[in-house]
């Protein structure tokens, strides 16, 4: 499914107003970039709980690094 395609974001939002959580485990930007942070799917399901799991977290300078770094 392509995640930036109007028909990949459409899929996304059906799934997630069905879903009580929606975990990325994405490092660093991405998540904030491709909407999957609750400001960014709140308008399909407000209660929606929202995880993000990263061994490089995010807000630091190893967050937004590629990947994988050398």
């Amino acid at each position: 499914m392509p995640r930036k395609a109007p028909e990949g974001r459409r899929a996304l939002e059906g799934n997630v107003a069905e879903a009580d959580a929606v975990m990325t485990n994405l490092y660093g930007d991405p998540p904030g970039q491709l909407g999957l942070t609750h400001p960014g799917l709140k308008h399909v399901k407000e209660d929606l709980g929202c995880l993000h799991v990263s061994a490089y977290g995010q807000g630091n300078s190893r967050g937004s690094c590629p990947w994988p770094r050398s």
